[in-house]
């Protein structure tokens, strides 16, 4: 009998063991919400359609396997998009947008430091917006940077010669001045991904008020509040309780997608973050830190 309990005992180690090895190289982020979750999916970086080297962007790919993870996943009740991000390429925002619209589950958008232009865009495709009071935000609007270093090439004498097809096949060229015309046809470019920028936050943000900021100014989250670009401002925590409102629960587990760590440090976090919103220790709307404004 004893040796039957022995060798019970010693397959239910080496079966917790094989388990904890899958969770220690899979992540929380693969592995099983045990109870019913709200998820934080973060948004960080410039906003790009794929990465470069030692380049700190968010791409459509890997957010959307960090959005469709806690999408796909019958535990998670509700998703918290955090947002940290200046904007980026208007295609990449419009695809992000596209992922986050196709939720079948509740959706809040939180803008902690950043969350402007291409971020912003991302933002009105969620359910609803809370914005730190202090984060900057708005920016609507898109531009275009080109460099001119033909100076720099009469300073040191060299000189280029491009043979091309067409006018403006070399449109663009940082070698030599832009013409008017040419400055003509990005300009044109830059009013039309203008024009569907406004487009989107008029139709996903009925009544918002664009007078004031349809230079493409940044704004914080205070005065878009004023101007009915998001619908609350608040801390993080806020933006959980929203998202548990908009799912009609109490009380969720919190779980952050994409979070490094081992299962039981995941099991830890998302306690104590849990006993601590119980017992109040974290508090609604409190203005912490002001923004860097530093890129």
């Amino acid at each position: 009998m004893a040796k039957n309990v022995g060798k019970r005992t010693k397959t239910l180690i080496i079966s917790l063991i094989i388990i904890a090895i899958i969770f220690m190289f899979g992540g929380w982020s693969d592995g099983v919400y045990f109870e019913d979750s709200v998820a934080v999916v973060r948004l960080e970086g410039v906003i790009r359609s794929s990465s470069g080297f030692m380049d700190e962007a968010m791409t459509v790919s890997e957010f959307s396997r960090l959005f469709e993870e806690a999408e796909d996943n019958s535990n998670v009740k509700a998703i918290v998009v955090e947002i940290n991000s200046p904007g980026g390429s208007p295609v990449a925002s419009a695809e992000i947008a596209a992922i986050i619209l196709q939720s079948e589950k509740p959706v809040v958008a939180w803008i902690a430091e950043v969350g402007a232009s291409g971020a912003y865009w991302v933002a009105t495709s969620a359910d609803r917006i809370v914005s730190h009071p202090l984060s900057m935000t708005c920016s609507i609007g898109a531009y275009i940077q080109i460099s001119d270093f033909s100076k720099l090439l009469e300073d040191y004498n060299v000189s280029q010669t491009t043979i091309k097809s067409g006018e403006h096949k070399d449109i663009g060229n940082p070698y030599r001045e832009m013409t008017e015309s040419e400055e003509a046809i990005f300009q044109n470019m830059v009013d039309q991904i203008n024009e569907e920028f406004v487009r989107v936050v008029r139709e996903r943000r009925e009544g918002a008020d664009l007078s004031e900021v349809s230079d493409g100014r940044p704004c914080i989250g205070k005065k878009a509040l004023e101007l009915g670009l998001v619908d609350s401002v608040g801390s993080r925590e806020s933006a959980i309780s929203l998202a548990e409102e908009l799912a009609g629960e109490e009380d969720l587990a919190l779980v952050e997608i994409g979070q490094e760590g081992s299962l039981l440090e995941s099991l830890i976090g998302s306690y104590s973050d849990r006993i601590a919103r119980t017992i109040g220790l974290t508090i609604s709307n409190n203005i912490n830190s002001l923004p860097s404004f530093q890129s």
